[in-house]
């Protein structure tokens, strides 16, 4: 039901694709539903998962690309996406979907995050547009005085 209320929201404003964070999906699949795609990534469902929905304009794009996907961890998806412009150049879109460790983690699973994301960044072509949608779970300080001109301590 969810997937549908996400589904008819996307349909509505027109959204090209979307990337999703904590996602509690089983394993790695690709299904669709009224048209859009959703690919999945996560190898536990209790917790975490990634993944990019795609519209029906997106899912041929991406078919485009020869369905090119690539997994970092448990925590990164991508796919490469060939659009072609209004010149009739194609452009790849590698769009990455990614779900960073909270702080409240141990240093190495942030740390292994961290490079897993710079290999993943690190193997778009060179003239791929990279497009990143990420749940950093960033923490931007704790002062809360409207006033102050700065965020954080």
């Amino acid at each position: 039901k969810k997937f549908y209320e996400l589904v008819m929201l996307l349909e509505n404003k027109n959204v090209f694709a979307a990337c999703l964070q904590e996602t509690r999906r089983p394993n790695s699949v690709t299904y669709s539903n009224t048209g859009f795609t959703h690919v999945s990534h996560s190898k536990n469902t209790h917790q975490g998962g990634v993944g990019i929905v795609l519209s029906p304009s997106a899912l041929k794009c991406w078919k485009a690309s020869a369905y090119n996907r690539y997994e970092f961890g448990d925590r990164i998806l991508a796919i490469r996406i060939s659009i072609t412009d209004v010149n009739k150049r194609v452009v790849n879109i590698y769009l990455v979907s990614a779900y960073a460790p909270h702080s409240g983690l141990k240093a190495t699973e942030i740390e292994d995050f961290q490079v897993k994301l710079t290999a993943c960044i690190d193997s778009a072509l060179p003239d791929d547009v990279i497009i990143l949608g990420m749940d950093a779970n960033a923490e931007l300080g704790t002062n809360h005085n409207l006033n102050d001109e700065t965020c954080g301590q």
